[in-house]
């Protein structure tokens, strides 16, 4: 087993790849993050902002829109009147800070993502001019540029359009400055070339020299991706917290190593990622699923793969995360490993999975008793689908488990519904 050293993955290669989750909840808006990344990091650029300020609106450009949690959201945010519809633009910007705001390395790309949305005048919530971050206002402008120019049929006699449009609201919804600034980069053709590609965000990441992460800093990371795969649902909203607690600590009584226990941690919070790709419906559906909608649910580890495979020395986790719907017997999905090919890590994740599952409320159903749950894992292994030694590991430490589990899914809870509460009030903005 490859053990995870100190400082094995970057962080801008860990926003790169939130990015991309974002990316999967809807087609509309792929590469959105990415384009908004390349024109911020241009005007900022041309604004002559220092290496910090450039590293960090690189990466609050590719999480700007971490925060919004629906599709529905996502979809109307492509508008560029952004107090036009139902959607407030605020909540989302508010969740995305206070998802990040802990995580030190995005402390301050947090505070940028939380004002992206504040006009420059002071409308929505009185926020505007100075009173809020310069780059805020560059990641505001870079997002609303996308929104305008992202049309398939873009050319660069568009450009003109598009420049106007930006023009009419300089000094409203716009930094005059911030705007001047991409005016004179908008008579370059090579600005709008680039949009096509993210070459220069790439280059730049070699320049700026980004931070790496240890081992912690990733659990810390993960658990906040944690929170973004599984706050969509309330019947969802603390499942992947109670399987990584669930995991390590199973992990350990099968003879894992400290740090081997931590990684399957790590892989217990991002064995769902895939979710992300499945609609809120879907999930909160009361009844049974039609076979489409099954399709969709299986292709959710098959997406954890893909995605976990963009990082660098992840390949462990991945597998671990990516297989947890494996069956012994090789009658799982999406990729049909059984036997010895299925690794002990994956084995483990699929039983607390499956326990975890069925303790909890869902819309189909209310949450089983736990010695119940454990009569149905028994089952399970008894016709080798999932790994027997593994369920006996874990009905041998029930208490143990089972209150590992409860207390940590008890603690994302309050979190989810404390998170809920200050979004939609304006709580955390009045606290700050």
């Amino acid at each position: 087993m490859m053990l995870l050293q100190d400082n094995c993955v970057s962080l801008y290669d860990m926003s790169m790849f939130l990015s991309a989750t974002a990316d999967m909840v809807s087609p509309a808006i792929f590469n959105h993050h990415k384009r908004v990344a390349l024109i911020a990091l241009s005007i900022a650029q041309e604004l002559n902002l220092d290496e910090d300020s450039l590293q960090n609106v690189v990466m609050a450009s590719l999480l700007h829109d971490i925060g919004a949690l629906s599709l529905a959201e996502r979809i109307e945010l492509l508008q560029f009147e952004e107090r036009i519809g139902k959607v407030n633009p605020y909540h989302h910007a508010e969740a995305g800070y206070m998802l990040l705001r802990d995580f030190s390395p995005l402390a301050r790309a947090a505070e940028f993502i939380r004002y992206h949305h504040d006009w420059w005048d002071g409308s929505g919530r009185g926020f505007g001019g100075e009173s809020i971050p310069l780059e805020s206002h560059v990641i505001h402008l870079a997002d609303r540029i996308d929104i305008l120019s992202r049309e398939r049929d873009f050319s660069l006699n568009d450009a003109p359009d598009v420049t106007d449009a930006i023009l009419r609201y300089r000094g409203t919804m716009f930094s005059p400055d911030v705007v001047d600034a991409f005016t004179r980069l908008a008579e370059k053709e090579y600005f709008w070339f680039q949009l096509s590609s993210q070459d220069a965000v790439i280059r730049g990441r070699k320049s700026f020299g980004f931070m790496r992460l240890n081992l912690s800093q990733l659990l810390e990371l993960s658990g906040i991706l944690c929170q973004i795969i599984d706050f969509r649902s309330r019947f969802t909203s603390t499942h992947s917290s109670g399987v990584a607690a669930a995991s390590e600590r199973m992990a350990g009584l099968l003879g894992y190593s400290a740090q081997e226990s931590r990684m399957m941690k790590l892989a217990g919070y991002l064995h769902d990622l895939g979710k992300l790709a499945v609609p809120p419906e879907i999930i909160d559906k009361p009844s049974s699923l039609t076979p489409a909608e099954y399709v969709i649910i299986k292709k959710h580890p098959y997406l954890t793969y893909r995605m976990l495979g963009m990082i660098e020395n992840l390949e462990v986790i991945n597998l671990w995360a990516s297989l947890h719907h494996e069956r012994v017997d090789g009658s799982g999905y999406p990729f049909h490993v059984g036997g010895e090919e299925l690794y002990l890590g994956s084995r483990i994740i699929a039983v607390t999975d499956v326990f975890v599952a069925l303790t909890e409320n869902r819309p189909y159903r209310k949450a089983m008793e736990a010695h119940t749950a454990v009569k149905v894992l028994k089952e399970m292994s008894a016709s080798a689908r999932i790994d027997g030694s593994v369920v006996e590991v874990l009905s041998s430490n029930f208490d143990e488990i089972d209150g590992i589990r409860r207390q940590e899914q008890e603690q994302a809870f309050e979190h989810y519904i404390d998170f809920e509460r200050n979004i939609y009030t304006g709580n955390s903005i009045r606290a700050n």
